[in-house]
């Protein structure tokens, strides 16, 4: 390690420790590329880039007045879930108690479930159910 890593290092360190909290530390650059850090504000008019850091330190931390519990991603999922859930339980229900089913599509017009479809709905519904329904219905 080079002495003027060292340096910079224990100048930090100086200043981090030596600083009161809420204290401003002022860092710059020179035109030969030098790193300055100093509590006082550089009154050279050649500087222009000069950076503000306001140190805290345990005592200025005021924690918040109430604790806001982040609604999780699977609370989400879990309503959906529920709702389709519902869903294919009544179509199950449906399907299930009547053999001859009616169902209108998106144009409106109105067609008879086939044997084989029907069928199709009562294996679609059940695996629905195994997927949103948290408990099996019987």
């Amino acid at each position: 390690m080079s002495v003027n890593k060292v340096t910079f290092t224990a100048v930090l360190w100086l200043l981090a420790f030596t600083v009161a909290a809420g204290d401003k530390i002022y860092r710059w650059v020179d035109d030969r590329g030098v790193t300055h850090f100093s509590h006082v504000k550089p009154t050279d008019s050649n500087i222009t880039n000069v950076e503000e850091l306001v140190l805290h330190n345990s005592n200025s931390y005021k924690p918040a007045k109430t604790i806001v519990k982040p609604q999780s991603p699977s609370t989400e999922f879990d309503k959906v879930a529920k709702r389709n859930c519902a869903i294919a339980q009544k179509n199950l229900k449906i399907l299930s108690a009547f053999k001859n089913i009616t169902q209108q599509d998106e144009n409106g017009e109105v067609t008879k479930l086939s044997a084989s479809d029907r069928q199709e709905q009562l294996t679609l519904a059940s695996k629905q159910i195994e997927l949103f329904c948290k408990e099996p219905v019987n």
